[in-house]
């Protein structure tokens, strides 16, 4: 802590030591006051008193209940009627804190002491015996505990000693009006100087006590007396650095002299306003600085040195303080005074902001919040240029400032685009419509036209100017929003350049930023990328600063160009900040995932290693050894989020200027320190739910908790007490015997766990201040309770019942075994019968597999041969796949005269019935086409029906089980003579593919023998018309009904009928080849659940050769 605080003072040392090399450039004065009321969660906005503990809450008192604060959040502390460990009463009066860190509060009911670890109160109220002391008053107007450990309060009767020890009270009484006088507002107060004498703030004076006589000694004003107190309504009390006790009355405050026993007395300026009562006095940033608060007049800092005041009262502008009227202040261990006033609490951190703000004296302005465009300093005068009110010049010898602009009507613009020294000595100083050169030694403006004739003809029209760049050379670049003129003053020629030029090759003609790099290279920043002109070659040409094969491409805005000390080369851009070095071929990308606050880059300034970036959302520093960057926002004392494109300025001895919406920043790169305050982490409360409800355990002190085994949501919740910007205080926490590593929390004060296994864990939180300083662990061990069944004794249960069973598991098996033996001899006698049943079965198996083997070239020699089909219907294909080694489905051809018959028959069933199903139905076929000369094919299925429900029927019995036997069927015959087709179906259906589309044409819906319920219905007989390349495709259902494909659902006719359509076009031998392919391919492992049979074929042949005799006749 010391060594921090020692760094803290050498930066602050090293800043004043810089700064005074330009002393008479000044910032600002205003003060930032943070404000915290009811909707920021204090339980009320008039704030009574305030406390800072030793572990560095924040205790804030008000008329409405007690508050604690950690930086995050507020925890209210109110009276419930129904909780006697409530605070007593909600009007708190004053808070202090013993040497055992306890917090005593006093209130209109009751004296309370807080109990952290139970996170609760014990009340002590008057001549009740079951407390460890008695008070004799409910209305404490004052609390404090000295350095025994005593506790001293104040009632309207008495001021009473409370020794902590052994619970003894001792009361002392002065004058009988003393405590009972009564005044509106009035704040009793109690103080030990480092001397250890008490003091005490009454209506009636200032009163000490004095331990030798074990009484008080009373102050009061003598109107004859000019040393002696102001006023006799004492207030407030204060010992500062130096020892020096200061007494704050109702009217002025006072100086204690110890050594004379007198006063010396002080007054704003106000001297007669009797209504300005002084109610709190802290130590500023040094003994010689004291902030002073009043009931009436708002916030004084006054110098003990000069004795001058300055007030800050409330106004309706931003961030001023809440009001005038004012309670109490304190200053906490982080140099932050925070001010108690009746509407809410105020913070102030009156600690040397990182960043200062550009004070520029002009008219009735103190504060310079100018929109700044641009900064230069030369010699003793300071630029800035703006957006509307143009161009300020501040003398830093005279401390005067001119304003030239084209409203006062003293300048010919208001919008300063660029500000830039000349070889000639001069300062260019360039609007978006003009460009001018300043002379120093005459304090007058001239314009550039003097220099470049042709230059205001160029610039005339819709052209703004948006940069300008005089080179090495003395060659003056001028960049608009129409490409770039360039003044080469050695051929006094006036050079354009723009993206339509041949030679001179621009990716826009919208100019932002110019650029010299040390070889001499201009460099040109557009709204579409980076370009850059060598002297040698004479030409501008479009550069890529990212690798070739990246995804971000380099044809952003840049805004901002520079060179590092390593010839490293960095950009600007709306997309993030790049960096290159040719020599090596060394890219670099940075972006908000990589730390940056913004993408948007407006300004780049380097400083040793580092590089300083200003951004659409903030300031940042990169460090590159380390490649990080740290932010910073207007909490660090920045003019806002916002900076402005190019408004930057670095002098030759390190001073920078960053401009933005609201002013400039300007500050000592070097002098920029980190907060060297180490923040104290308390664990705050652990909370977790089990079965029943909800649990919370406060931690505070507790080194180890213990949890049930059945929990779950466990919460940790913490806090790294620092208040200078506690919204960027970092958390950091690892859980030993469960995590691997530490786990960063970022800005999250707290940590979750769904539920714990059984075992003891140790919880490792570090918390940061503002800067990143971390504090020092907090340990925690959290032991979560084993369930009864996991305990030891509970496996040494386990273990004897485990014995147990496997005795009466052996036992058992042991006699199991015996029968095992008795029975396994009658197996072996029963094994061998067995085994000749089994040969008996093979060779009954063996004889039938041979017949039905037989039964299938049977089956084969019955069926017409493949060659028959292919001599009668050339072209076609016959798809024939059995489920079994004989099958129900059966093809049938035939030509008798001009006609050739063509049937697909499916057959009830499949295996051996299917089989002879279908030889019975092969002989009836032929038997009604060749011998009964029936040829119609719907006769021919009305004939079969009858015949085979004849021959089925035949020799069945009374009482046998009727059989549903039948056939679908698909018959076509083709008249050769007259090119048609005559089809008949039962059940099965003729596809015909016309034109690329299918033609279906449905069979009769009911079968051929005994499973048809219409036996007296005759069937129907279609009659097409065949036309050149019509395709016929016939089939039985078992194609259409196999399980498959992802689902394993059927295949279904839609399915089929689009699979011929996308192969009808193919050879026939093809399409026999994917329907074969297509069948294994959705099948897949799904076992074939019936016979297949698809016959496809055209008469393509013979529609020639009719076609043919026809011509023939015609002829």
């Amino acid at each position: 802590m010391r060594k921090s605080i020692f760094l803290y003072c050498i930066c602050i040392f090293s800043f004043l030591h810089v700064s005074a090399k330009n002393p008479a450039i000044y910032y600002s004065t205003k003060l930032h006051f943070d404000y915290f009321s009811i909707a920021q969660g204090i339980s009320q906005s008039n704030i009574t008193c305030l406390l800072q503990d030793s572990r560095g809450f924040l205790w804030i008192g008000t008329q409405a209940g007690l508050n604690r604060y950690d930086g995050k959040s507020f925890e209210i502390f109110k009276h419930d009627p129904e909780d006697e460990e409530s605070i007593s009463d909600n009007m708190i009066y004053d808070i202090s804190e013993d040497l055992e860190g306890n917090i005593w509060i006093a209130t209109e009911n009751g004296l309370n002491m807080f109990n952290r670890l139970h996170n609760n109160f014990t009340s002590y109220y008057p001549y009740q015996n079951n407390q460890s002391f008695t008070i004799n008053d409910n209305v404490i107007y004052a609390v404090h505990a000295d350095f025994e450990n005593n506790i001293w309060i104040i009632t309207p009767s008495y001021i009473n000693k409370i020794n902590n020890e052994n619970g003894k009270v001792k009361k002392y009484q002065y004058e009988k009006d003393l405590f009972l006088k009564e005044i509106e507002n009035f704040k009793y107060t109690i103080f030990q100087d480092s001397y250890g004498v008490l003091w005490f703030g009454t209506k009636e004076g200032l009163v000490y006590y004095e331990p030798e006589i074990d009484a008080l000694i009373l102050f009061k004003n003598n109107p004859f007396e000019k040393n002696s107190i102001s006023n006799n309504e004492v207030r407030c009390i204060y010992e500062d650095s130096y020892k020096n006790l200061w007494i704050g009355t109702s009217h002025g405050f006072n100086k204690f002299n110890r050594d004379s026993q007198t006063f010396t007395r002080f007054f704003y300026p106000h001297k007669y306003d009797m209504q300005n009562a002084i109610t709190g006095i802290v130590e500023g940033k040094s003994p010689h600085e004291l902030w002073i608060t009043s009931n009436n007049h708002g916030l004084y800092r006054f110098s003990v040195e000069t004795l001058k005041f300055e007030a800050h009262t409330h106004s309706l502008t931003e961030n001023s303080i809440a009001t005038n009227n004012i309670n109490c202040i304190i200053k906490d261990r982080s140099n932050i005074v925070w001010i108690g006033t009746r509407n809410g609490l105020n913070k102030l951190d009156i600690k040397a902001k990182k960043f200062n703000i550009l004070s520029i004296p002009y008219g009735n302005n103190k504060e310079f919040n100018e929109h700044t465009t641009n900064i230069y300093l030369f010699d003793s005068l300071l630029f800035v240029g703006t957006r509307q009110d143009g161009l300020f010049i501040y003398n830093t010898h005279t401390q005067k400032t001119q304003n030239f602009s084209y409203t006062k009507g003293n300048f010919p613009g208001n919008h300063i685009v660029s500000i830039q020294l000349s070889s000639s000595g001069k300062l260019y100083v360039c609007g978006d419509s003009f460009c001018a050169l300043y002379d120093k030694h005459t304090e007058t403006f001239s314009m550039l036209h003097t220099i470049i004739p042709d230059i205001h003809e160029k610039l005339s029209g819709n052209r703004q100017i948006k940069a300008l760049l005089e080179d090495s050379k003395g060659n003056i670049w001028i960049g608009t929003n129409s490409g770039i003129f360039m003044f080469d003053t050695e051929k006094k020629k006036l050079l354009n350049f723009d993206k339509y030029s041949n030679t001179r090759y621009l990716p826009s003609n919208i100019i932002l930023s110019f650029f010299e790099d040390s070889k001499g290279t201009i460099w040109i920043g557009t709204d579409k990328g980076l370009a850059r002109y060598t002297h040698n070659e004479q030409k501008i040409e479009t550069y890529s600063y990212t690798k070739k094969n990246e995804r971000h491409k380099s044809q952003n805005k840049v805004y901002c160009i520079l060179e590092d000390t390593n010839s490293k080369m960095w950009i600007g851009t709306n997309s993030g900040l790049y960096a290159f070095r040719e020599i090596d071929s060394l890219y670099e990308f940075y972006t908000e995932k990589n730390g940056l606050p913004n993408n948007q880059i407006f300004g780049l300034v380097a400083n040793n290693q580092d590089l300083w970036i200003s951004t659409n959302k903030g300031l940042a520093q990169f460090t590159q050894r380390t490649k990080t960057f740290k932010s910073f926002d207007p909490s660090d004392g920045i003019q806002g989020y916002e900076f402005v494109p190019n408004s930057m300025f670095k002098t030759n001895y390190g001073l920078v200027f960053f401009g933005g919406i609201h002013g400039v920043n300007v500050f000592y790169p070097d002098s920029i320190y980190d907060n060297p305050i180490v923040p104290n982490l308390e664990t705050l409360h652990m909370s977790y739910f089990t079965d029943a409800d909800r649990k919370t355990i406060y931690l505070s002190d507790a080194r180890e908790v213990v949890l049930p085994w059945k929990h779950n949501f466990l919460t940790i919740q913490f806090a790294s007490i620092e208040f200078t910007q506690p919204h960027k205080n970092k958390y950091k926490y690892i859980l030993e015997d469960l995590d691997n590593e530490w786990h960063d929390l970022g800005s999250q004060n707290s940590i979750n766990y769904s539920s714990l296994p059984s075992g003891n864990y140790t919880l490792k939180i570090i918390g940061s201040n503002n800067d990143g300083v971390w504090g020092h662990e907090r340990i925690l061990t959290i032991r979560v309770q084993t369930p009864i069944w996991k305990t030891t004794w509970a496996y040494i249960f386990y273990v004897v019942v485990f014995l147990i069973l496997l005795f009466v598991f052996i036992e058992s098996r042991t006699q199991k075994l015996r029968a095992a033996n008795k029975t396994l001899t009658e197996k072996q006698k029963s094994a061998y019968e067995i085994a000749k049943q089994k040969e008996e079965l093979s060779i009954k198996n063996k004889n039938i597999t041979d017949s039905i083997m037989y039964a299938k070239r049977i089956q084969w020699a019955i069926m017409p041969s493949r060659a028959k089909f292919k001599q009668l219907l050339p072209n076609s294909f016959i798809l024939y796949m059995p489920k079994d080694i004989v099958s129900g489905d059966f093809y049938w051809i035939t030509e008798i005269e001009d006609k050739i018959f063509i049937a697909a028959v499916d057959c009830t069933g499949h295996g051996v019935p299917g089989a002879f199903m279908s030889i019975i139905g092969y002989d009836l076929l032929r038997n009604i086409t060749k011998e009964r000369k029936i040829h119609k094919p719907s006769e021919i299925l009305d004939y079969l029906n009858k015949a085979l429900i004849e021959l089925l029927t035949k020799n069945q019995m009374e009482d046998d089980t009727m059989v549903k036997d039948g056939m679908d069927i698909a018959i076509c015959v083709m008249h050769k003579s007259k090119g048609i087709i005559e089809y008949a179906g039962a059940l099965n259906p003729l596809y015909i593919v016309r034109n690329n589309k299918i033609i279906s044409i449905k069979g009769d819906r009911f079968s051929v023998g005994l499973s048809n319920e219409h036996e007296d219905v005759p069937f129907k007989n279609h009659i097409i018309k065949v036309q050149p390349d019509d395709t016929f495709y016939i089939f039985s259902d078992g194609y259409a009904d196999q399980f498959g494909g992802p689902m394993q659902k059927k295949m279904k006719y839609i399915r089929f009928r689009h699979l011929l359509l996308s192969i009808h076009h193919q050879p026939f031998i093809k399409q026999s080849k994917a329907l074969k392919d297509y069948f294994v391919n959705w099948k897949g492992d799904t076992e074939q659940i019936d016979d297949i049979l698809v016959i496809g074929f055209n008469v393509n042949n013979y529609m020639k050769s009719l076609h043919e005799k026809e011509r023939d006749a015609n002829l």
